[in-house]
């Protein structure tokens, strides 16, 4: 009997050597397949570029990490063909008591083979699985298909376990675009599912490793694009490695040009990523830019590229950056109110852990609206910014949210960067002066252009309300002409080195008034009402007339107080 089974032996590991493997049939999310397998067994495959293959290095198309970091475990493994970007397309783990080795493959593998050394596992990753959006929207479903969120590949419920959004599992009816701007709102959102037949929306606060083919289903993934307190977003997820803009994902070309049509420009004599902001935000049309800083190789040198249009993708390119744009808009009173702001809590800088700025944020005790938390700024001298959180509303369930209640903050330091918390605001503000003249300074002499209207003024001289002045030399020439002009409402002033685009001194007189300011370089905007000066002057006035009629009555009740002093010690002498 045993000789009998000793012959079978060879026959037996014939067969499993002839047998063929099986291909993933699953992806997660994350663009990493299922396991290579052969006859049902995952944990004793090595891969293989492909059938004819018999080396063991895929014809010296892999990178091998031995007993180093990165061949910890399989995860480790995976991470480090993630940091390899697009240079590495699947990985073959090995681990034993004396060896954990991890192969990085630059080729997908195409076969796989039964080893019995020592236990191996081979994945494929498909980096092109799926690609966020500009918003930050990733549709997970191959090929834009039809597809239901799951936890992972082993999920068959369809509630993720009821690990959904503090209890807000269901939004309905909305449509998708409302389904998306919900998550948007919301602080722990990572991925929607939508189902258009009866306009279901669902919200979830884990990220879904796998999308199940499903009919009238559609799931993305969401992470939220970075935005500092200027107006400018990354449009990837981390800003590290690079990213070039692209138009959609079918854009080809490395101009932003798709279907004949090119939405972009190239800026001339700009030599940083500053510069380049800087030439987008004077220009009006300006929708994000890509700057291309490379010291050496292929392509090397400095580029800025303005785009009249958002990019939907940001291809992983190195030494690249490509960034949205979003004009910072401050209303009359000086507050920052039309930006990223909302949904948003304030942050010193994007290293800040604290919730109040490190101190920077006190509260406004008794402030429930958000004009109440707007005024308690206005009449804090010190006050940047204000974060205002109204979170009453309660759950789809009925039951109270997490953190619930009303709170005003009021910012002695101004805020450089935002976090994104649901039933937030931040808003910058500016404090405004004026002078003896009754000019008022809009935004303390930072960089402002003035604007007409209320938030829809998209051209650079307020409709015609701002005539060009020519001949003036200086912001004091500027105001001169103001003062000359009896319509005159407000002057914007222009002085910008001629070295840079756009460049030289200009003065607009105003005979309208500006009902906000854009971020501008190198602009100033003032607004003229005459007789603010005087009374200004009156006010000073009054108010020294008081503090000297004080005085005078602090001096004559000290003289009175020494006479009866006096008085007092002469009786008592006496």
């Amino acid at each position: 009997m045993r000789s009998n089974m000793l012959a079978r032996v060879p026959v037996m590991w014939c067969c499993l050597a002839l047998a063929a493997p099986t291909p993933p049939s699953k992806w997660q999310t994350d663009g990493w397949s299922d396991y290579w397998s052969v006859n049902g067994t995952t944990d004793y495959i090595a891969c293989r570029l492909n059938s004819s293959d018999s080396t063991v290095d895929g014809f010296g198309s892999t990178e091998v990490i031995v007993n180093e970091t990165g061949s910890e475990s399989e995860a480790h493994c995976r991470e480090a063909c993630e940091s390899a970007a697009f240079t590495c397309l699947g990985i073959e783990y090995k681990s034993t008591a004396s060896e954990r080795k991890c192969e990085l493959w630059s080729e997908a593998p195409q076969w796989a083979k039964q080893v019995s050394s020592a236990p191996h596992v081979c994945r494929i990753r498909r980096i092109h699985h799926y690609r966020r959006d500009a918003r930050g929207f990733a549709d997970l479903a191959a090929d834009g298909g039809e597809a239901a969120c799951r936890l992972n590949i082993d999920d068959e419920t369809v509630n993720a376990y009821n690990t959904l959004y503090q209890n807000r599992t269901i939004l309905q009816p909305v449509t998708l675009e409302g389904c998306k701007t919900s998550c948007e709102s919301l602080l722990n959102c990572k991925a929607v599912e939508y189902k258009d037949t009866d306009g279901k929306c669902e919200l979830w606060n884990v990220r879904p490793l796998f999308a199940k083919p499903a009919a009238n289903h559609k799931c993305f993934s969401f992470d939220r694009v970075l935005t500092d307190m200027h107006g400018w977003s990354n449009l990837v997820d981390e800003s590290s490695g690079g990213h070039a803009c692209r138009v959609n994902f079918q854009d080809t070309s490395k101009n932003g040009t798709f279907d004949g049509v090119r939405y972009s420009y190239d800026a001339v004599n700009v030599t940083s990523l500053q510069q380049c902001q800087d030439v987008c935000a004077a220009d009006t049309t300006c929708r994000a830019i890509e700057w291309k800083d490379r010291a050496s190789g292929a392509g090397a040198g400095k580029k800025c590229e303005i785009w009249t249009r958002v990019p939907e993708w940001a291809k992983p390119t190195p030494d690249h950056v490509c960034m949205s744009y979003r004009k910072p808009r401050f209303d009359a009173a000086g507050f920052w109110e039309e930006g990223p702001g909302r949904g948003y809590a304030c942050r010193l800088d994007s290293t800040d852990t604290t919730t109040n700025g490190d101190g920077k944020g006190v509260e406004a005790v008794g402030v429930f609206t958000l004009e109440g938390c707007k005024q308690a700024c206005i009449s804090n001298p010190a006050c940047r910014a204000i974060e205002f959180k109204n979170r009453t509303a309660p759950l789809a369930d009925g039951s109270e949210p997490a953190k619930a209640g009303v709170k005003c903050e009021v910012w002695v330091a101004e805020p450089q960067w935002m976090k994104p918390v649901g039933e937030h605001v931040c808003m910058r503000f500016r404090r405004d002066h004026t002078d003896l003249q009754g000019f008022t300074h809009l935004g303390n002499d930072s960089s402002h252009a003035c604007r007409l209207g209320n938030f829809d003024d998209n051209t650079t001289d307020g409709r015609g309300a701002g005539a060009a002045v020519p001949g003036v030399a200086s912001v004091e020439g500027c105001q001169q002409a103001c003062l000359n002009n009896p319509a005159c409402k407000a002057i914007e002033w222009k002085d910008r080195p001629l070295t840079q685009p756009k460049g030289g001194k200009k003065c607009e007189v105003w005979t309208q008034m500006p009902g906000y300011t854009d971020w501008v370089s190198d602009h100033i905007c003032m607004t003229f009402t005459p007789g603010a000066s005087s009374e200004q002057r009156e006010s000073t006035s009054v108010e020294e007339d008081e503090s000297n009629c004080y005085r005078v009555r602090a001096l004559l009740a000290w003289v009175v107080a020494f006479a009866v002093l006096c008085a007092s010690v002469t009786q008592g002498r006496s």
